[in-house]
């Protein structure tokens, strides 16, 4: 552009990887394992071991750089070059939520099925306020370790000499 080569040291990469779900073993019955701490719950193997599959996981990076020479003349007549360098670097380009691990009864990352199942009820109605256990179940069940990190930016300098 105007005699100007605006790509001359820079750099622009997308690294795409991309794999089949990892396997894990499915569970017969619902267990609340994951929530009341202190129980012991072990449910029967449903179909075989490692039987069944996580979903599908890809990712997309993103990393654009770009270097400028700096020269500055010294007192004695020499050159000392340094190096600028800005980047952009995006993990998780397109936000994928690709699911780490899941609730070994339902195959969900999201819900373990146990507040579902007759097994549950007596615990529901035992309790002292009902529509809180229910509740603060519910928010335990939430854990964002069961997903890959979500988009993140980061935008830099760096100065070389």
């Amino acid at each position: 552009m105007n005699g100007k080569k605006i790509f001359e040291n820079a750099g622009f990469n997308l690294n795409f990887s991309g794999y089949s779900g990892r396997p894990y073993t499915q569970d017969m019955n619902p267990t609340p394992g994951g929530v009341q701490s202190g129980v012991v719950v072990r449910s029967p193997v449903k179909g075989t071991i490692n039987g069944a599959n996580l979903p599908p996981q890809f990712n997309l990076d993103l990393n654009v750089d770009k270097n400028f020479i700096i020269e500055k003349k010294n007192i004695d007549g020499t050159v000392t070059a340094y190096r600028f360098r800005t980047f952009l670097m995006v993990q998780n380009l397109l936000n994928t939520a690709n699911v780490n691990s899941v609730f070994r009864y339902t195959g969900s990352a999201y819900n373990d099925g146990f507040l579902a199942s007759p097994a549950s009820q007596e615990q529901v109605e035992t309790a002292t306020n009902q529509q809180s256990y229910i509740d603060l179940y519910n928010i335990r069940m939430v854990n964002p370790d069961r997903f890959a990190g979500p988009r993140l930016v980061r935008l830099g300098m760096a100065l070389y000499f």
